[in-house]
């Protein structure tokens, strides 16, 4: 499920749901929006593997790994954090647009 996307010339990996988990179990409740949208860009580089091995204590050395691998892409820079915004920006939108589902009018239980 899902596109993929650019950021700082690196082709993206879908946000598939493996992927999404991944950004759900390591966010914090105190996480900023930039923050926010690197540790999604940066989820969208990794294995499922990589993504799996997010747990417990380390999911924070997974938060640090992917603000020191936004730094290595000059996130200081505006024009680098206004692009990581638009590009998370734009997986929510294809997201939002692929989980929508348009109501069964016609009655039908979908089951063939």
């Amino acid at each position: 499920m899902g596109r993929a996307f650019t950021f700082a010339g690196i082709t993206l990996k879908p946000f598939s749901f493996n992927r999404r988990v991944t950004f759900f179990r390591v966010r914090t409740d105190d996480i900023s929006v930039i923050e926010s949208a690197i540790l999604k860009l940066f989820i969208c580089t990794q294995s499922p593997a990589q993504c799996d091995s997010a747990r417990g204590d380390a999911a924070s050395a997974f938060r640090v790994k992917a603000m020191e691998w936004a730094e290595k892409l000059g996130i200081d820079s505006a024009a680098r954090t206004k692009e990581a915004m638009e590009v998370s920006d734009a997986i929510d939108k294809d997201l939002a647009d692929a989980l929508s589902v348009e109501p069964d009018t016609k009655g039908g239980s979908g089951n063939g």
